[in-house]
């Protein structure tokens, strides 16, 4: 028998294939490399011999068993929302997708725990937990298409990590299949551990096993929740108070810094009470192509130029449906040069404003969001903050999900666009932002906002757009940037991932975040995974058995 076959009798022949538009389908995740590569029209070169899909831990187990026997490579699949190449089968084998595997536990309501298999989708679990009055308090903009083992494999922050921590601070327990077809579990799902393997699995990309179960910590949901936005006079001064709030111990939900650039373009300059966003000067030319679908539309309503310039066209005769089309090839065209160029529009929009823009959310009881929020405005004013009122969070809280589908447009418009997110202390953090933000300048458009916050340190996020001419210098130009934005990102005492993970992306640059940790890499995989079958390729480079590719 092949494997396809014995797999088959493992999971059913229904969930097991080989057919083409699967293994395309599975040859990847959203990285933006990737996008750019369809862009050309070519086809991945490195796509699985087949996908499975079990439905158990048992099925997993077996699986991989049969991977083992038989040398495959493996590569664990959540929903494909990565943009790090984390699910790449750069060297073919078979391709697990664990959402099969989608049970949802009850809560423990004495120890506040949920038991949830880790094929989950966020959103499910979180609308599981809310019906049951609790929350795991985790909310990446991609809730709607990960699962909570992709959030495991990569140590995924969501919206609110402020007050309830990353991934790695919820989860007590794993539940994890090992390449030799045996199961372990770590943490609190065992006995009282001495030893608890529980973060040597957390954040290991699919390298040392694939994970089945998780044990999560939840919260009661909030009865009262608050937001604000402020606007300080530079970003500095916002940097400080961001600082001082979290140091202080307010503890907010959320605290999302924007720089002047994506305060500009995103609209957030100005006060609203209305739960809907500003539109500012970028806006109305760039904005919408930075941030898709986002913009205000122009009606009679908002009485904005666009709007008016419409109107007089309109009554003088002139025939929008034909010139539409020329106004938008135009306004692509114009799009394109600045973006071929990006280091003037970089400079002229930090001219354009110099205000950072501030977005808070407390959660908890009526008594205490309205305390939490007078301490945040309190050291808001102390920074020279001009309160907006809630118009600004209210906006951002309504469209906290979008980001994640708007790729899409952006590729469509044979442009690219992508995120970087890093981190350090407190003491670094400006200045790495700036130097990073040199280095991306003359490459792409680049906008930036602090989140993640903590009391030691925060993250920076990272947003840029580029286009050129062909995909083949796309592709260049994303390779040259992102090798000097590393480089500028360690040489400031940054990491190189708070969220997103290594993948393929920045396996090149992990030895120099940690030295000696390829070494040690090498000994976990050489105990666990020892001929090399856990998604080879990514995390660390050299650190296990070098597949030739199965596929062509």
């Amino acid at each position: 028998m092949d494997i396809f076959e014995i797999l088959s009798d493992i999971v059913g022949a229904k969930y097991v294939s080989k057919r083409a538009v699967d293994r395309l389908t599975y040859s990847g995740d959203m990285w933006p490399r990737r996008q750019i590569l369809k862009q050309a029209g070519s086809l991945p070169s490195e796509q699985p011999l087949c996908v499975v899909w079990p439905r158990d831990a048992d099925e997993v187990c077996r699986v991989l068993k049969t991977c083992l026997d038989t040398g495959t490579p493996v590569v664990p699949y959540g929903a494909g929302s990565g943009v790090c190449g984390g699910t790449v089968p750069i060297y073919g084998g078979v391709v697990i997708d664990t959402r099969r595997m989608d049970r949802i536990g009850r809560v423990d309501p004495i120890a506040r725990t949920v038991e949830v298999d880790a094929g989950v989708l966020g959103h499910l679990l979180e609308k599981s937990l809310e019906e049951q009055g609790y929350t795991l308090g985790h909310f990446p903009s991609s809730i709607l298409c990960s699962t909570v083992g992709g959030w495991l494999a990569t140590r995924s922050a969501g919206q609110l990590s402020s007050k309830y921590g990353k991934i790695e601070d919820m989860v007590l327990g794993l539940e994890v299949a090992l390449p030799s077809g045996d199961r372990m579990t770590t943490g609190c799902f065992g006995a009282e551990p001495t030893v608890d393997w529980t973060q040597v699995f957390v954040g290991s990309e699919g390298t040392l096993g694939i994970f089945t179960k998780a044990l999560l910590k939840v919260s009661p949901v909030p009865s009262a929740r608050l937001f604000r936005g402020f606007a300080f006079p530079d970003l500095e001064s916002g940097f400080h108070a961001l600082r001082r709030i979290m140091q202080e111990g307010v503890n907010p939900a959320v605290l999302r810094l924007y720089d002047p650039v994506d305060a500009l373009v995103a609209g957030r300059h100005g006060p609203s009470s209305k739960s809907r966003r500003v539109s500012g000067p970028l806006d109305r030319w760039f904005g919408r192509f930075v941030s898709p679908g986002s913009g205000d539309i122009p009606t009679a309503e908002t009485g904005n130029d666009d709007q008016s310039a419409a109107t007089n066209l309109a009554w003088m005769g002139v025939k929008l449906d034909k010139l539409v089309p020329l106004v938008k090839k135009a306004q692509k065209n114009a799009i394109q040069v600045v973006l071929a160029n990006p280091a003037p529009i970089n400079r002229l929009a930090d001219l354009f404003n110099r205000k950072s823009i501030l977005i808070v959310g407390v959660e908890g009881t009526s008594d205490s969001v309205v305390a939490d929020m007078a301490a945040v405005g309190a050291i808001a004013t102390e920074f020279g903050a001009q309160d907006l009122g809630d118009g600004p969070g209210l906006h951002w809280y309504e469209n906290r999900y979008a980001v994640s589908f708007k790729q899409s447009k952006v590729f469509g418009a044979k442009a690219f666009v992508d995120t970087m997110e890093v981190s350090t202390t407190w003491t670094n953090l400006l200045e790495l932002y700036l130097a990073v933000k040199r280095t991306l300048s003359p490459y792409v458009f680049v906008m930036a906002h602090f989140s993640h916050a903590y009391r030691d340190g925060c993250s920076i996020y990272f947003t840029f757009t580029g286009w050129r001419s062909s995909p083949d210098e796309s592709l260049q130009v994303y390779d040259e940037l992102w090798r000097a934005a590393m480089k500028s990102v360690q040489l400031h005492h940054g990491t190189l991932s708070h969220h997103h993970g290594i993948g393929i992306l920045k396996l090149d640059f992990m030895e120099a975040e940690i030295p000696g940790g390829t070494a040690v890499f090498r000994a976990l995989k050489k105990t666990l995974d020892p001929t090399g079958i856990m998604n080879p390729g990514k995390v660390f480079r050299n650190s296990g058995r070098d597949y030739p590719t199965t596929t062509k």
